[in-house]
């Protein structure tokens, strides 16, 4: 009898030893997939994140722009505004930002110009830099906007960011360009100050 359990003791090894392979060889086949399934996780999400944080800043931008009308200052505002609000993402991400005037058309300008005020990201000041604007000559569309409620179509602003989001792996490519877009309505003047 003692045989009989020594044997089927060694055949219940040997078949365990061929189970304990048959396991190695299967995690070596699923282990790749779960792998980037995991990574594939933590970069998008990561990519998510900067999406909403940039379109988060060009929502800020816009309600500030919205609340400045005729304020020659606006362009500038806007622009510190949506650098604050990107303040949570890597300092070489955020590019470009146009400020521009919407009231007849609610997509950006290609390439900002017309009514339009482009801006370029300064690393090492973490800012957006005018790329020509001058508060003490303002263009017409920053200072005569339709705000007083009178003839023709209310004033209208948006606010155009782009940022590039970096992958961390590069399983999906280094980088992604982002954008967001903002369309607010000008905030009327008092009566006082429509004159």
């Amino acid at each position: 009898m003692g045989r009989v359990v020594r044997a089927v003791g060694r055949r219940r090894a040997r078949i365990e030893a061929g189970e304990r392979g048959a396991a190695l060889i299967e995690a070596a086949i699923l282990m790749p997939v779960v792998l980037l399934i995991i990574f594939g996780a933590i970069e998008f999400s990561s990519l998510f994140k900067d999406a909403a944080t940039l379109s988060s800043a060009a929502r800020a931008g816009g309600r500030t722009a919205s609340a400045e009308s005729r304020n020659p200052n606006m362009p500038t505002d806007t622009a510190a505004a949506v650098g604050t609000a990107l303040s949570s993402l890597p300092t070489d991400s955020p590019q470009r930002l146009y400020v521009y005037d919407a009231t007849s058309s609610s997509s950006a300008p290609a390439d900002c110009s017309g009514n339009c005020v482009s801006f370029t990201w300064d690393k090492s000041s973490k800012t957006f830099v005018a790329d020509s604007y001058s508060a003490q000559s303002p263009p017409s569309w920053v200072t005569n906007q339709n705000v007083c409620g009178g003839a023709g179509a209310w004033a209208r602003v948006g606010v155009w960011v782009q940022a590039d989001h970096s992958f961390v792996t590069n399983l999906f490519g280094a980088t992604r360009t982002l954008t967001s877009t903002a369309i607010f309505r000008m905030e009327p003047l008092p009566s006082s100050q429509c004159g």
